[in-house]
């Protein structure tokens, strides 16, 4: 409509303006409401994690639980601080949680944790697979229960195979998560690329709990031996009494590898520990593979928390490699033989696993290189996930004592 030089709008001007601001609002709402929706479901999916998490924890300091846990017995017992709704606080949440097992008599048992949350005009389930654990087969958690978290840093090499492919020697991490009992976390570096800044935080003090070297033939191949930083490194935090367990071809007089005590190509700095690993180092000796181990020690390391037979055991072949144990009270474990004169030899020139103060020796890793796989049985898995425990909890825990 016109009036003068005077223009107004006409209807179907204003009706196309409207649309326009209806459409520009109803993208508006719908992107406003897909971030809500979306801040919703992160707000439920973080209070899932966190009842799993402590539903977790309750699992393991109740060996055996399962079916329903009261999120009000979590909150109570200080497993878990907060379970009330997201964003309506002081409204409990309406929350089944749920444990559950797939078990077989004298099998590893799988364990699941779910749990179902309702609140206002919302619910979320949430469910994660957790570990390998042997319930009813002598597993003993009390010991263990009040560790919350260990944490490893595993420094392993890669090998290389006769037929060119490259083997990755970063096991221990999977190791732990059959056989930590959801309490060993494990960091992988490879030793090419350790430097030893990596042992501490920016504040100083120690990252790790336990530091681990291994597992493979030749310890990744010939020559792998720590570089200088390293050492210096390492040295500060074996006389800071903080644990260090050395795997297959690591702290060595072996040869077969590259790795001579004089001249040549070195193992120096990994040799540099041999002293306070209690071991002599011997440039002639017989490298003898064999398939059999026996404890011969029944302590903390050989039981707790996973029993290990006193039977002979089989394992991937492996063998010592220069080194005598210099007391043989540090031995735990031995290789067995076919052959009765090597079985006639002391414990200390047979050693499959030896301990001294906060440094331990273990063959384990001989055939990480050969098997391609895991390269160790469950059986050596196992103690290895008893060494980590006993070293925690004698050097950092300090609540058990060191022998």
């Amino acid at each position: 409509m016109e009036d003068g030089n005077n223009k107004g709008f006409s209807l179907v001007e204003l009706l196309a303006v409207l649309a326009i601001m209806a459409i520009l609002a109803g993208i508006g709402i719908a992107a406003y409401n897909r971030y809500v929706g979306r801040a919703r479901g992160d707000s439920y999916k973080n209070l899932g994690k966190s009842v799993i998490k402590a539903a977790q924890q309750y699992a393991m300091d109740h060996p055996g639980i399962s079916g329903e846990i009261d999120p009000e017995v979590l909150k109570s017992d200080d497993y878990i601080n907060n379970i009330d709704c997201p964003g309506n606080e002081g409204k409990p949440v309406n929350m089944v949680v749920t444990v559950s097992k797939e078990k077989e008599a004298g099998k590893l048992a799988k364990s699941h944790i779910s749990t179902t949350i309702q609140c206002p005009n919302n619910s979320f389930t949430y469910d994660e697979e957790l570990g390998y654990f042997e319930y009813g087969a002598g597993f003993d958690i009390e010991p263990i229960k009040n560790i919350n978290v260990i944490k490893v840093l595993n420094v392993y090499g890669n090998s290389q195979k006769g037929d060119g492919t490259t083997v990755n020697a970063n096991v221990l991490g999977k190791w732990m998560n059959s056989y930590g009992a959801n309490k060993i976390t494990v960091d992988g570096v490879n030793i090419e690329e350790f430097q030893g800044s990596e042992l501490k935080n920016a504040d100083g003090s120690w990252k790790y709990d336990v530091v681990v070297f291994g597992f493979n033939d030749c310890n990744g191949g010939s020559d792998k031996d720590i570089s200088d930083n390293a050492y210096t490194a390492l040295n500060e935090y074996v006389n800071a009494n903080m644990p260090v367990i050395f795997g297959h071809d690591t702290v060595t007089a072996g040869n077969a590898c590259n790795q001579y005590v004089d001249g040549g190509k070195t193992h120096a700095n990994f040799n540099k520990f041999n002293d306070r690993a209690g071991l002599t180092l011997n440039k002639t000796f017989d490298a003898t593979t064999t398939t059999k181990i026996q404890v011969i020690k029944s302590v903390d390391i050989t039981m707790i928390p996973w029993p290990i037979s006193k039977e002979e055991l089989t394992i991937p072949k492996s063998h010592v490699y220069g080194q005598t144990v210099n007391n043989e009270d540090d031995v735990a474990v031995i290789f067995k033989y076919n052959n009765s004169a090597y079985n006639n030899k002391p414990n200390t020139q047979k050693s499959y696993l030896s301990v001294h103060n906060n440094i331990a020796l273990i063959q384990t890793g001989h055939s990480v290189y050969h098997n391609e796989e895991n390269g160790a049985t469950p059986e050596e898995q196992k103690l290895i996930a008893n060494l980590i425990f006993f070293m925690y909890r004698c050097h950092v825990q300090k609540t058990i004592t060191c022998n």
